[in-house]
């Protein structure tokens, strides 16, 4: 009787002290990168231009702005191609690392950064062709922009993490 007790106590103990993951962001079976090679000095020129023609301003607005603001606004993504970003499907053997990437996690000290973003990737996740989340990442000021997730998204990419994800999408 004494074991089991022993045995049910540790057992119980090492359970505790595992890290317990979070809510994952998404639950997809798809998902589809964008990106554009789009040098900062430019964004510049763009937003100071006031005579931008309506795909020009939907550009400025993609790349340095938080389009969408929810899943109901995505009208930008079928144009995506037509203001420069190249667009492809992300091996679903990327999948569990993508996982383990976009969840809730807590960090002891987080990374801030004060430029301005420039989202020159995109994820579209996806689940039988419906849209249900966006991701807009900047790696060079490790920013983001996320929706369609209810899962807390303030420490997305902490630890390393857009590291890891820059190696996925940009192999």
């Amino acid at each position: 009787m004494r074991q089991i007790l022993f045995v049910t106590l540790l057992s119980l103990a090492l359970t505790s002290c595992r890290e317990k993951k979070g809510k994952k962001f998404f639950t997809y079976d798809e998902i589809t990168h964008y990106s554009i090679d789009f040098h900062g000095s430019k964004l510049q020129a763009l937003s100071e231009n006031q005579h931008l023609s309506v795909i020009d301003s939907l550009k400025l607005s993609v790349i340095s702005g938080y389009i969408p603001k929810d899943n109901q606004d995505l009208y930008f993504i079928d144009k995506l191609e037509e203001i420069g970003y190249t667009k492809k499907t992300v091996d679903k053997s990327e999948f569990e690392a993508i996982d383990n990437i976009f969840i809730e996690k807590k960090v002891k000290e987080g990374i801030t950064t004060a430029c301005i973003p420039i989202f020159r990737d995109i994820l579209i996740f996806k689940v039988q062709n419906k849209v249900i989340g966006t991701a807009k990442i900047c790696f060079e000021c490790m920013q983001h922009h996320i929706t369609g997730t209810i899962a807390n998204t303030n420490d997305f990419g902490q630890d390393g993490d857009y590291e890891k994800l820059h190696r996925i999408l940009h192999k």
